[in-house]
């Protein structure tokens, strides 16, 4: 690969590093422009990658490795040189034509406007978003888990750790809950909310956002028990104990505080409680996701993996045939404490 000297690293309208400028996500998330023409001298227009979904960023090795493992597309990455090494082992898995920035430390933090001690920034593209019958139908019975109102990001990571943790197939979400590809979730998650197939619900055309639990009626059409986590429920270990040991189900949990709406509690098919020391208030959502995700894992054990099954794939079949694949320039960028002498050239272009 080409190393090219970069300078002026701290400067945001630097369009090599625009991306990573004083890191703003939902600025990434609604990017939707082509920033081809932008480039330096000797680069052609469309250069760089086209995003007409947007793009997110991840952090640290740990999910970057989980996202080449995923259907996102990697755009780019940024590393200090000691991280640049600590990838040896998977860079045969990173596409040669995606650009690798290497970045001191300091100059780093000064251009990303914060203290980032993992050393690794990635920016992904975004893919078409999963529809509730793409879920359904990779599930195939297995457990799913209903997210309602979870606004905290690091509560929806911390349920999609839990969901990959102990089985679940994929994950629910209204139309108001978290963005799972926001850089603090998939932190969270260890990176499996690139894995793990999910769709937010409510959102369509003729779909009110206040009225998301009625797009949930193919969940019973396809056989699956709506479970409500509340204090007022039945108590788990008799709710599972009752239960035909492979009927599908679908866990509903609520945010912290509020807990679920009225009408979410309405419109589940049981209420079920995790007993508690009396004198506790509740748990939080997370821990308390993962406690019932406990109970239905051994179920979730005698599935196959999700692997096994090629037929299924994990982004849908319907994608849009007129996003063009990704094919970022081929070059690692070497970024020097000092000035680089001379203007920016891209030699080999």
């Amino acid at each position: 690969m080409p190393v090219i000297p970069v300078d002026q690293l701290d400067d945001p309208r630097h369009p090599l590093l625009a991306d990573y400028a004083n890191v703003r996500e939902k600025q990434l998330a609604e990017e939707f422009r082509e920033r081809g023409a932008l480039g330096p001298p000797g680069w052609s227009p469309g250069a760089f990658p086209v995003a007409p979904l947007g793009k997110f960023m991840v952090e640290g090795d740990l999910v970057l490795r989980r996202l080449l493992e995923s259907p996102f597309p990697l755009i780019s990455l940024l590393v200090t040189p000691t991280r640049l090494d600590a990838l040896a082992d998977i860079r045969p898995a990173i596409d040669p034509a995606v650009p690798i920035f290497v970045i001191p430390p300091p100059r780093l933090e000064a251009l990303v406007g914060f203290n980032l001690h993992r050393g690794l920034l990635a920016i992904a593209a975004r893919r078409p978003p999963l529809a509730l019958a793409d879920v359904l139908a990779r599930a195939a019975g297995r457990p799913l888990l209903v997210l309602e109102s979870l606004a905290n990001h690091d509560n929806v990571g911390a349920c999609f750790r839990n969901a990959a943790a102990f089985g679940a197939a994929g994950i629910i979400l209204s139309p108001d809950s978290a963005d799972p590809l926001y850089r603090k979730s998939t932190r969270v998650a260890m990176g499996h909310t690139l894995t793990l197939p999910f769709a937010r619900v409510g959102i369509g055309p003729g779909s009110p956002r206040d009225h998301w639990l009625d797009d949930l009626k193919p969940l019973r059409a396809a056989g699956y028990t709506l479970a409500a986590l509340s204090p007022r429920g039945t108590p788990i270990r008799a709710f599972m104990a009752a239960r035909p040991p492979a009927a599908p189900l679908a866990w509903l949990v609520g945010a912290e505080g509020p807990g679920l709406s009225n009408a979410a509690l309405a419109a589940a098919d049981a209420g079920v409680s995790i007993p508690m020391t009396p004198g506790v208030d509740s748990l939080n959502v997370a821990v308390a996701t993962a406690i019932a995700l406990e109970h239905t894992a051994a179920t979730a054990a005698t599935a196959p993996p999700r692997s096994l099954d090629p037929s299924i794939p994990l982004i849908p079949r319907s994608l849009d045939p007129s996003i063009p694949p990704y094919h970022p320039p081929a070059v690692l960028v070497r970024m020097h404490m000092e000035p680089a002498p001379g203007p920016l050239t891209a030699p080999g272009f």
